[in-house]
């Protein structure tokens, strides 16, 4: 019968017999129809174990049909399980998952969520596996704050269901140091490792598969750490058990075979590694046969020895019948099949052979261009492999363009502090030194050695070398899948889908053959560069010193879930093209020199507040214990420290210092996708000695009063009267420790609101020194955001160029430093009709600039600066009295349009009092879809056509705002070409919802057409909610009736 059936399917699963186990649920699908019909729940659970074991076979795309069937029948069904249904969303989740379809992945979790939100509450094991499945996703997509907030949750909600000894808490904490591991965090991963170890080992007892893999990933950890002979203690652990577990041949054993393979590769210990990786495949062929995607792994790994031997045929003989296998199951579209292209070009590449290398590299490069889009890790890794060939054929203009494409991607994917990136600034570095321009090569070995510098304090094991690319590592070790499909044929729906893989973490290898590049401290870098024969011959470049970098990595993973081995040449790379529209309105410049424009937005400081001049504001006293205490600091009305003298133990030194509201400050103080503002009421006041801990009295407390000069146009704003109305929150933090904790201190019996010469203060008791801030959360910003002054700000680049006038030769070009925080928008639309191409703006991420002198210099690339007087400018940077600062430039065209890529270099050189005496460089990049030449205006581009349709958006903003679904509608537009790609993402990468909306409304304010804005009513029109429909419909009938 058909439940005979399915338990036979289900033994032949557990031993890896997928095929037969596909005919036993074939079979018990045809019984069920034949006597139960096509709509009946049975029928359900039979398409659903089909498509599991089709899922266990890689076969995803045959899977998503049985899943939708069975998703189908169940919901037509009259009274279905929604148990049921919200574990088939979650097997579809897993299905788009691993077809790279991120986006209907987390739609599908998101249904299964919800589901499980509206059956069980917010603590289940069900929601907390929706939430693992969801980190999964943020995980593949290389989000990992996200993916870590996800699995926090996760986390979360087990310990407080199961206490600290239990699979499903083992399996969270494993996830979590998995993000740590990705983010360089070694020590904070090998605490989570070694917390899942402790429980699994209290659950199970050492002979167990779970404690086997936690002893391999902590041995993955030890080998980051390049502490191999722990590595190996950790390895040979983990083999033993599973020796006695499994035998000699199973994949398990197999996989830790292919580690420690890796690991005496690491070590140059080649034989060792054949040997091992050797063992794995024996073990494999006899369990998968000849076509199977471990055996293509095995062979990819002995071809990557074979190419650290230099026996490039042998190498190229493996990888070939690596790739072979690939292609026979998984066609030429697969993340593998580009993998296997990528190795094979870098063996051409060791060959010399750079044509063949380059054919390689392109067809791994078009295929995950098709399977990701333009921003992905392996999209950036193959822009820099192909900047390898071209810059060993000394093509350096070729080459720095595939670097920079490079370096765009990765500053998109991973932000600033991260070691790919570091990385493509060194070979950008490279490029520079080659081409002689040794003040920008100086440039980005700072912007590498500040990145490096900085992930030495997270562990990092060493800086002295670049980093291992790990975009290509997608790590071996598991993110302990709670993503495997469930069948609906076993016991209801306990923890079989978030039953992890003994899954073993990513080989990683990196060759860095690299000379004279131990580059550690920078003073001694820069000895070498005064003392290289330009510098001495007294010209005013600097030359670099031998540093060549030609780094190889080899990735090979034993994920069973997701198999990523892959090679990759290092050298760096930064611009990643985008599609930018261009506004059809074009007038000449006339002005030629720099202009300090007058702010956009006031920055008005609150009254009796005084800006400090060179440092923040502080104070530091001696503090006798037989005495009581005051510290205040002019600057700062209403800020107080008052220490009874019951509470000092000893005489102390106390430092107060205010930082106002300055960048990087107030970090990670929320998660970056929270949905609401944060509105500082105080300033960020510091008290050391850090963690100084005074003597508790019952009657005695120490005292922070924090002024709140914002308070009456809170009062206004909020129509409240009472700050008491508001959740007033107070965040505390060690300079030590990056993590704010938070507390809801409004109602507190503790804290008393006080008014201090006019201004409000609230006072709370304190009993240790860290950094303190008191602000309140909310959808919409409702105070100005400049209450206090500043010192330094964190900026963005903003440079627009009018269209080129062929015949002369010539353009205009405007560049905008400007504050971060600023909303761009606002800036972008001040003068879009006279420099319609929008350029983009390289070199400044994360960039912090201090108040002081500058020097501007104009280092022309595809444009040259006409007027001498303008190519070398003083700026005085003040963020107190400016929140942007213009420029303005008549430019000669060096190049032919075809070739304008590279448009110009900006050197930012402090000359003041800065802390930070580091230049900066701002590099100018002309984007894919923009077209320089003069253009017809359309016929629609007429100045009333365009007055009509911005009252119309003035008149309905605040509906827009309500209305629109940015994050639905904007790809839609994209694909009529209204936005371009560069729109979208910058829409998206918006946190906040109202941010996102705020942003498609002033691109049509500003830079679109009518019959563009007419084409978004019709998108509109043609949605599903009705109150959108109809907004769809009043705007449409609002232009056309003005």
């Amino acid at each position: 019968n058909a439940a005979l059936c399915d338990s036979t399917g289900s033994l032949f699963c557990d031993q890896f017999k997928y095929n037969k186990a596909l005919l036993m649920y074939q079979m018990s699908l045809i019984i069920r129809l034949q006597s139960l019909g096509y709509d009946h729940p049975d029928v359900s659970q039979s398409y659903n174990n089909i498509g599991n074991v089709l899922y266990y076979q890689c076969k995803y795309h045959e899977a998503l049909p049985m899943y939708q069937h069975s998703l189908k029948i169940l919901l037509e069904s009259f009274e279905y399980d929604h148990s049921h249904a919200a574990q088939l969303y979650n097997n579809i989740g897993l299905v788009y998952n691993k077809q790279f379809k991120y986006d209907q992945a987390l739609s599908m979790y998101q249904k299964s969520l919800n589901i499980r939100f509206m059956l069980f509450g917010d603590y289940h094991s069900h929601v907390a596996q929706s939430y693992n499945n969801i980190g999964n996703v943020y995980f593949d997509q290389f989000k990992y704050d996200k993916a870590l907030l996800m699995y926090k949750k996760s986390l979360d909600i087990r310990l407080q269901l199961f206490g600290d000894y239990h699979s499903d808490v083992a399996q969270s904490y494993n996830n979590v140091g998995l993000v740590y591991k990705k983010q360089l965090m070694y020590d904070h991963a090998l605490s989570m490792y070694q917390k899942s170890l402790k429980s699994r080992l209290k659950l199970f007892g050492i002979y167990h598969s779970d404690v086997a893999q936690s002893y391999n990933n902590i041995g993955n950890i030890y080998s980051s750490q390049l502490k191999y002979d722990e590595a190996m203690s950790m390895y040979e652990k983990s083999l033993n058990i599973r020796l006695q577990l499994f035998g000699d041949n199973h994949s398990d054993v197999a996989q830790l075979y292919n580690n420690i393979g890796l690991l005496y590769k690491k070590q140059s210990m080649y034989d060792h590694a054949l040997s091992m990786y050797q063992k794995s495949l024996n073990i494999r062929l006899g369990l998968f046969g000849d076509n199977h995607s471990d055996i293509a792994q095995s062979y990819n790994n002995i071809g990557n020895v074979y190419c650290d031997q230099s026996k490039y045929e042998e190498a190229l003989s493996m990888y070939q019948k690596s790739l072979n296998i690939r292609l026979t199951l998984f066609g030429d579209k697969h993340s593998h099949v580009a993998q296997s292209y990528n190795n094979i070009g870098l063996t051409y590449m060791k060959q010399f052979k750079n044509d063949n290398a380059l054919s390689m590299y392109k067809k791994s490069l078009n295929i995950r261009l098709e399977l990701y889009g333009d921003y992905h890790a392996d999209v950036a890794q193959t822009y820099n492999n192909i900047g390898n060939v071209y810059c060993d054929e000394s093509k350096y203009d070729e080459a720095l363009n595939m670097y920079k494409k490079s370096l765009n991607i990765r500053l998109t994917i991973f932000g600033y502090n991260h070691s790919c990136v570091s990385e493509s600034y060194t070979n950008i570095e490279n490029i520079y030194y080659y081409q002689g321009k040794y003040d920008k090569a100086l440039i980005m070995y700072q912007q590498s050695l500040n990145i490096r510098l900085k992930l030495s304090e997270n562990d990092h094991p060493n800086i002295d070398q670049p980093y291992t690319n790990t975009t290509n590592v997608i790590s071996g070790q598991s993110k302990d899948d709670n993503s495997l499909p469930m069948p609906l044929a076993k016991l209801s729906f306990k923890s079989y889908e978030d039953e992890d893989y003994c899954i073993i973490e990513s080989d990683q290898y990196t060759d860095t053959e690299l000379t004279n590049n131990k580059q550690i401290e920078f003073d001694e870098t820069l000895q070498r560069y005064q003392m290289s024969p330009n510098v001495q011959q007294g010209e005013n470049s600097t030359i670099l010193y031998n540093f060549e970098d030609s780094s190889n990595v080899h990735q090979e993973t034993d994920r069973k879930d997701e198999l990523v081995d892959d090679q990759s040449t290092q050298k760096n790379d930064n611009y990643q093209g985008s599609e930018e529209d261009e506004s059809n309105l074009s007038t000449p410049m006339s002005q030629h020199k720099i202009q300090n424009i007058e702010c956009l937005e006031s920055t008005q400081l609150y009254p009796g507040i005084i800006p400090a001049k060179d440092k923040y504001p502080q104070v530091t006293k001696l503090c006798k214990s037989d005495d009581d205490h005051l510290i205040d600091i002019p600057e700062m009305p209403g800020l107080q420290l008052i220490i009874p003298k019951q509470c000092l133990t000893d005489d102390v030194a106390i430092t107060l210092t205010v930082y106002y509201l300055d960048l990087p400050y107030p970090y990670n103080l929320y998660p970056e996708d929270d949905d609401q503002h944060i509105i500082y009421l105080s300033p960020i006041v510091r008290l050391e000695p850090d963690g100084y801990l005074f003597n508790k009295q019952q009657s005695f407390n120490v005292v922070l009063q924090l002024p709140i000069p914002s308070i009456s146009e809170l009062y206004q704003r909020r129509r409240i009267n009472n700050i008491r109305d508001l959740v007033v929150q107070l965040g505390q933090r060690r300079q030590s420790d990056n993590k704010w904790q938070i507390e809801n201190i409004a109602n507190q019996p503790t804290i008393s609101i006080v008014n201090v010469n006019d201004t409000c203060c609230i006072s709370i008791p304190i009993y240790h020194f860290s950094d303190y801030v008191i602000f309140v959360k909310s959808i919409f910003s409702f105070v100005s955001k400049y209450i206090y002054p500043s010192l330094q700000q964190q900026v963005a680049a903003r440079a627009y160029l009018s269209r080129i006038d062929d015949v002369q030769k010539m353009a205009n070009l405007e560049i905008i430093l400007i504050r971060n925080d600023v909303d761009k928008a606002l800036i972008e639309k001040s003068d879009s009709k006279e420099y319609p191409i929008s350029l983009l703006c390289e070199g400044l991420e994360e960039t912090i600039l201090e108040n002081g002198s500058y020097k501007i210099k104009f280092d022309r690339c595809g444009l040259e600066c006409r007027h001498e007087e303008l190519v070398q400018q003083d700026l005085e940077i003040n963020w107190n009295e400016r929140i942007c600062y213009r420029y303005f430039y008549k430019c000669n065209i060096l190049l032919s349009v075809d070739q304008l890529i590279m448009i110009a270099d900006i050197i930012i050189e402090p000359i003041g009092n800065q802390i930070n005496k580091n230049s900066k460089l701002l590099s100018l990049v002309m984007p894919k879809s923009s077209n320089p030449l003069p253009t017809p205006s359309p016929p629609d581009a007429d100045e009333n056509s365009i007055i009509k349709l911005r009252k119309v958006l003035d008149d309905n903003y605040d509906d827009f705002l309500r209305l629109v679904p940015a994050d639905e509608i904007s790809p839609k537009l994209r694909n009529k070409q209204i936005l371009s790609k560069r729109d979208v993402i910058n829409i998206q990468n918006k946190t906040h919802e109202n941010d996102k909306v705020d942003l498609l409304f002033w691109t049509f304010y500003c830079h679109r057409q009518v019959k563009d804005f007419l084409a978004f009513c019709q998108l509109l029109k043609k949605t599903d909610v009705r109150s959108i429909k109809e907004f769809g419909e009043k705007l449409e009938i609002e232009y056309k009736h003005s």
